[in-house]
């Protein structure tokens, strides 16, 4: 199994990934993702579909991946990405005890053993209901 570690909503180092693996993360970025709109959007919006999980064509047919505002353990096929906070953790628990609210989580499979163990959206940003 490939593992990775990244930090939250910076890119991966360049790495390996299949096509059915990069389809699973796309996927599951917009699952993850957010649909309600923030205070500086325009009324046409962006244009893209909103993600939490971005795979970026890298030199020689590598991806790099982002992971913007979550944290937790990704795993898709043999590839395992361990999403570490952009703050420290002690101060994103505590955010989490005072927030009062439950971080999105996203548990399931797929047609080829997509695990997610469980990835934490930031619950100061947006709660899926």
């Amino acid at each position: 199994m490939h593992k990775l570690s990244l930090i939250e909503s910076k890119d991966s180092e360049p790495i390996d990934l299949s096509p059915p693996a990069v389809d699973a993360l796309t996927r599951m970025g917009r699952r993850l993702a957010s649909q309600k709109t923030w205070w500086g959007d325009n009324d046409e919006g962006s244009g893209k579909e909103a993600t939490a999980i971005k795979c970026i064509p890298a030199p020689g047919g590598q991806w790099r991946v982002r992971i913007d505002n979550a944290v937790g353990v990704v795993s898709v096929g043999d590839v395992q990405i361990a999403v570490q906070p952009k703050i420290p953790l002690a101060h994103l628990l505590y955010l989490f005890s005072v927030s009062g609210a439950i971080p999105r989580c996203l548990l399931g499979g797929a047609a080829f053993a997509l695990r997610l163990t469980p990835l934490l959206t930031v619950p100061w940003l947006a709660v899926a209901r």
